[in-house]
């Protein structure tokens, strides 16, 4: 009988299905009520990164070579701004 590992999530990270996420942007993730530390850690990474490393880390993706055209750079509006610590 095959040995279930979804609740125990440090022992899943061996799973093929959750290191093919790293390799190829495909796998599984365990994602029930108890287990959602991995869930969690996903998306703060997804919701850190940049639009550029988004971009980079997708597989082959249409139009790439429009989109790494410099005039695709030239016209982003920045807003930058200073914080003062209190």
């Amino acid at each position: 009988m095959h040995q279930q590992i979804h609740n125990n999530e440090e022992k899943f990270k061996n799973n093929t299905f959750y290191k093919s996420i790293e390799e190829v942007n495909i796998g599984a993730i365990p994602f029930l009520p108890s287990t959602t530390k991995l869930m969690e850690e996903f998306l703060d990474e997804l919701v850190n990164e940049s639009s550029d490393s988004t971009f980079e880390r997708t597989l082959e993706t249409v139009n790439k070579d429009q989109y790494l055209k410099d005039e695709y750079f030239n016209n982003r509006n920045v807003l930058v701004g200073t914080l003062k610590n209190s």
